[in-house]
C-alpha cells in the first residue's frame, strides 16, 4: 500500500507539474536592493533569489465588473437610488430564490428628486406589492427576468409620484440568493 501512495503522489506532482508548466510563467526575480546587503547577516543578495510565478486565468470577474461599474455609473438626468429590494424569483408558479436589487428612478426634473426622496417609503411599498403580484421569473445560469415586473413597477412607481414624471425605471444589481442551496 505504500507503493501506491508513493507512486499516486508521483502522479499527482507530475500533472501538478504540467498543469503549471502549461498554464503559467515562472521567473526568478532579485530582491530589491535596500543597501543592507540582503542577505543573511549582511551577506550579499545572491542574484535570483526569489521566485515569481504569473498565471493567466481565464476568467469572467473583469467582464462583469466592468459591467456592474456601467450599470451604477451615474446617469445624465436626475436620478434617485432607492433602498434595496427583495423581489421574488418564481418558476413555474413555485419561488425558487430571491434577487436583492436597488431600484433607480430617473426624473424629468431636478427639482423633483426631494419629492421622491420623502416619498420613498411609500414608493417601497408600493414595489414591494407589485413584484409580489409580479415576481421575477427564472432564467437561463442563475439570471432572473424581470420585464414584466419592471413595466408594472414604472406604472405604479407614475401613479403614486402624480404629478412628477418618472421617465425610467432602472433594476440595479440583482444578488440572487437560491432557495436551495
Amino acid at each position: 500500500m505504500t507503493q501506491f501512495c508513493k507512486t499516486l503522489s508521483m502522479i499527482l506532482s507530475a500533472m501538478l507539474l504540467a498543469l503549471s508548466a502549461s498554464f503559467g510563467v515562472s521567473y526568478a526575480s532579485p530582491p530589491p536592493d535596500d543597501g543592507h546587503g540582503g542577505g543573511h547577516g549582511g551577506e550579499p543578495a545572491g542574484p535570483a533569489n526569489r521566485i515569481m510565478a504569473g498565471f493567466d486565468i481565464i476568467s469572467d470577474n473583469e467582464r462583469a465588473l466592468a459591467e456592474t461599474n456601467q450599470e451604477f455609473s451615474t446617469p445624465d438626468g436626475p436620478y434617485v437610488d432607492l433602498p434595496a429590494v427583495v423581489a421574488p424569483i418564481v418558476e413555474n408558479g413555485r419561488m425558487v430564490a430571491y434577487a436583492f436589487v436597488v431600484p433607480r428612478v430617473l426624473i424629468e426634473s431636478n427639482n423633483a428628486e426631494n419629492q421622491v426622496r420623502q416619498k420613498a417609503h411609500i414608493l417601497l411599498d408600493g414595489i414591494i406589492k407589485v413584484v409580489h403580484e409580479h415576481p421575477f421569473q427564472n432564467g437561463p445560469q442563475r439570471s432572473f427576468d424581470d420585464s414584466e415586473a419592471h413595466d408594472a413597477i414604472l406604472a405604479e412607481l407614475n401613479r403614486l409620484m402624480a404629478p412628477v414624471v418618472i421617465t425610467e425605471l432602472r433594476i440595479l444589481g440583482g444578488d440572487r440568493r437560491d432557495l436551495n442551496g
